[in-house]
């Protein structure tokens, strides 16, 4: 288990500090991971600022009101100021969690206009981002290098940008899981190479069924016609604002055969490469 405390004295860790003078600052942030014994919180009239845990494993028992709510993982938990908090984790369930405390006089703002004051807990399912994010907080408490409170509110800005980007997807059913996502950064980076969509299957650790299955699911296209979209759309740049050949575009964009490439770029497009080049020069 990670405690760590920044601004704040040992005897009022507890209660936290309140800052009206700066943007957004973090008072602390911690990694709780149970194996042997359970851990507990009762906080009658909670603390004077923020706070923030995201549930990555197990659940979590939360006290609102005369009411005990069971949260799992995959979820966030917010928690205002002067409000009662009590809650328990048990090592049966092999609970690990993030959390951070914040406060500034834009907390409450922010958090308003990104919607995450209106309830008490939000599923954000699983975030790589958001747990790197919480990972970089730590580090710099830990370390404490020169503007580390600095970088502390920077990460912490970023980290509600990221949970109010992932609930607007999951509202819109835009939601894009790590695997998808990094294959889709692997087919921005390699979309030039002939690589066969077995390859971004087996870098996303998934079947090649499963792998088509959600990558449909998350983007609305194919493997294949998510590469050939990459690709018209370098080319449609190269002959805007290139010199290049239509065959040295259709190289440069990982097509071998020129004519190959002019038919599936009229079949995007409506037009024909030259015809799109033309009329474009001014």
């Amino acid at each position: 288990m990670i405690n760590i405390f920044t601004n704040s004295v040992e005897h009022r860790a507890n209660y936290g500090i309140q800052d009206n003078e700066n943007y957004m600052s973090v008072n602390s942030c911690g990694y709780l991971k149970l194996l042997t014994q359970n851990s507990s919180v009762s906080r009658d009239t909670g603390r004077v600022d923020y706070q923030i845990i995201y549930i990555i494993k197990g659940k979590g028992y939360y006290s609102f009101g005369d009411e005990i709510t069971e949260i799992g993982n995959g979820n966030i938990v917010i928690f205002q100021p002067n409000i009662p908090q009590r809650y328990n984790y048990y090592f049966k369930d092999s609970t690990e969690l993030y959390w951070v405390h914040f406060t500034g006089y834009a907390a409450r703002k922010n958090l308003s206009e990104l919607g995450l004051l209106d309830r008490r807990s939000y599923f954000i399912g699983e975030s790589g981002e958001c747990i790197e994010l919480f990972k970089k907080v730590i580090s710099e408490l830990k370390i404490k290098k020169p503007l580390f409170m600095h970088y502390c509110s920077v990460y912490l800005v970023e980290l509600i940008l990221n949970i109010a980007r992932i609930l607007a997807a999951l509202n819109e059913g835009l939601v894009v899981s790590d695997d998808i996502k990094k294959a889709i950064e692997l087919m921005h980076a390699n979309y030039n190479q002939n690589h066969p969509i077995g390859f971004y299957a087996q870098k996303s650790n998934l079947s090649m069924y499963r792998f088509i299955h959600k990558f449909k699911a998350a983007t609305g296209v194919s493997p294949l016609e998510y590469i050939t979209r990459i690709r018209i759309n370098g080319a449609k740049d190269l002959l805007s604002s290139s010199s290049h050949s239509i065959s040295e575009i259709s190289s440069i964009v990982g097509y071998d055969n020129p004519l190959y490439f002019s038919r599936i770029f009229k079949r995007e497009t409506g037009v024909s490469p030259s015809a799109y080049k033309n009329s474009k020069i001014t």
